[in-house]
């Protein structure tokens, strides 16, 4: 297998402050790759490189065989999906049209949402608005925005932090799944349990 991942010597600084020096990794194609580590230490900011939301320092990062150069472009985007802190929907409006409206952006068939809903255990807040549901409920629906356009590798920050144990436990249960069909799934936690799982 390739490697899909590949960062060598990464360095990111916050004006005189390093908060990520000299890191060096690869993650293969169809691997599930966990990124272990206490709340603040930089777990988040080496997922915002990998996606192309920080510039690095230095060091070299390439994902997909695209170089950190091309990041932003649409096509990058097109192949990765993403669950962090920064994820978000459209409050006003309902599920059923926030997963709508990201199947329009990836260039997706509408009638993928039902099975999305039905993946994450909330097909009946099809019409519900987004405003009401609880904490959750949310996250698992950004789940479903994430994986909505089927892609190729997926990354996941602290994916089920706001999840009771059931809902993590068929969360988690869905991630293996995804990676046995081909997905490479890049996940952060600081909790020991799930990076065993």
């Amino acid at each position: 297998m390739k490697n899909i991942i590949e960062v060598k010597g990464l360095r990111k600084k916050f004006g005189l402050e390093t908060v990520i020096k000299d890191v060096t990794f690869h993650v293969k194609q169809g691997e599930i790759f966990g990124l272990l580590g206490p709340s603040g230490s930089g777990k988040t900011t080496i997922i915002k490189i990998l996606t192309g939301e920080l510039a690095k320092t230095a060091g070299e990062v390439s994902v997909l065989d695209f170089s950190s150069k091309e990041f932003r472009t649409s096509y990058f985007r097109s192949n990765i999906g993403i669950l962090s802190d920064n994820s978000a929907l459209y409050e006003r409006l309902t599920v059923n049209d926030n997963l709508k409206l990201f199947c329009k952006l990836y260039n997706t068939p509408i009638d993928r949402i039902n099975g999305m809903l039905r993946e994450v255990q909330l097909e009946e807040t099809r019409e519900k608005v987004v405003s009401k549901l609880s904490k959750g409920m949310k996250q698992r629906i950004l789940l479903a925005k994430a994986l909505i356009h089927k892609p190729d590798l997926i990354f996941l920050d602290e994916p089920t932090s706001a999840l009771d144990p059931a809902s993590a436990d068929h969360i988690h249960k869905g991630l293996q799944k995804l990676n046995e069909e081909g997905t490479t799934i890049f996940l952060t936690t600081h909790n020991m349990e799930e990076a065993t799982l």
